[in-house]
């Protein structure tokens, strides 16, 4: 359904509760807008209408916030559709932006997640690549690739309690470690996890979960307390739930399972960054 009015810019009135003009109108139908400025430039990023499927999203610039404006263009690879995504927000962060997007899943809104990833700004042009992980420093804005990371499978992994192995046809090894938690205390532990410094990092949890709401799991590293991690609905294919943990040099064990009877996710395996 096109929007009669289009995306437009509107100059409020100085308590924010009515509009004094209109500052600029695209006729294009786009939703979602977020817009920067950048040495004398302004972008407006958003998304076509297509309902709750991701588009490929796209971006205008002009150096006078009353335009002209430019014509539409994409700034992620042709028919990504956006890495999944719509656009939600650019953040800026010292001399750079990060973009930030909704990953929507209509069926089961509580699905819905979220993708923040480099943005280049160069000139008059804006582009963007997907990334499993990168690092930011939150002073400079400076942003670069991620480590290397270390795979651990769940069906490599200790398992006890009522813990046993599934099929699983998405993931890495087509198993997973299931059953965690439960009536028989399922539980999978991870030794020899190796991390080459004393630090504290990210570590993802590649997992599945078949129910419409979310699951839960105890995580404890090397015998410490344990911290409680969730598991949005996820099926099929594995998903990714972040642990932040405090690992020693060299090996480490890092311990799974549930509490008062619920079930915790399936396993697929544990990434660990290798420095």
């Amino acid at each position: 359904m096109k929007r009669a009015n289009g995306l437009r810019i509107n100059l409020l009135s100085d308590d924010y509760t009515a509009v004094k003009q209109s500052t600029y109108l695209w006729k294009t139908a786009v939703e979602s807008p977020a817009m920067i400025k950048k040495n004398g430039v302004y972008f407006m990023f958003g998304s076509s209408l297509t309902g709750w499927n991701p588009n490929d999203n796209k971006y205008s610039t002009a150096t006078n916030i009353a335009g002209p404006w430019s014509s539409w263009k994409t700034f992620a690879d042709v028919g990504s559709n956006t890495y999944a995504s719509q656009t939600n927000y650019i953040l800026p962060v010292g001399n750079n932006f990060i973009y930030m997007g909704d990953r929507w899943i209509s069926s089961n809104l509580m699905r819905s997640t979220y993708i923040w990833l480099p943005l280049t700004i160069s000139g008059t042009t804006a582009s963007m690549k997907n990334a499993v992980n990168w690092v930011v420093d939150a002073t400079s804005g400076s942003m670069t690739s991620g480590p290397a990371e270390n795979s651990y499978e769940g069906e490599s992994a200790a398992l006890s309690g009522g813990a046993k192995l599934v099929s699983c046809s998405g993931c890495s090894g087509s198993n997973a470690a299931g059953y965690i938690g439960g009536t028989n205390s399922g539980i999978v532990t991870f030794s020899n996890v190796q991390s080459s410094a004393t630090t504290r990092t990210s570590i993802r949890i590649k997992y599945l979960n078949g129910d419409s709401s979310q699951r839960f799991a105890d995580v404890s590293v090397n015998g410490g307390a344990t911290q409680r991690v969730a598991f949005v609905p996820a099926s099929g294919d594995p998903n990714s739930s972040v642990l932040n943990a405090n690992l020693n040099a060299g090996s480490n064990t890092i311990k799974i399972s549930t509490s008062g009877g619920s079930w915790g996710p399936d396993i697929d395996r544990l990434m660990v960054p290798q420095s």
